[in-house]
């Protein structure tokens, strides 16, 4: 650890956000299925990802090519994470809120 760096983490929502010009995601849980839409217009989905686990989901958005940014990428790890959590828990999902457990 001597020669190791050490960074503390810090995120402030105003100073670290980027917009992705892929669009923006609507996730939810639909008949037990998670489903990530893409939206580059306000409110109109695109491509639609569906999935049972964060992961496949990710991955594949991921692989096809529909995310822009490094931070949209790891946003879109986090809140799929979070609804597969709900999903699992049979508890309700609502995008960018916190995870009630």
């Amino acid at each position: 650890t001597k020669d190791c760096k050490i960074i503390e983490a810090t995120h402030d929502n105003i100073k670290d956000w980027k917009n992705d010009e892929f669009g923006y995601y609507l996730i939810r849980i639909k008949d037990g299925i998670i489903e990530a839409g893409l939206c580059k217009e306000i409110g109109k989905v695109s491509v639609l990802v569906k999935g049972m686990t964060a992961e496949d989901i990710y991955n594949t958005i991921i692989r096809e090519d529909l995310v822009g940014t490094k931070q949209h990428a790891a946003y879109l790890g986090a809140e799929l994470m979070k609804a597969e959590a709900c999903l699992k828990l049979r508890k309700n999902y609502v995008q960018d809120a916190q995870l009630d457990v």
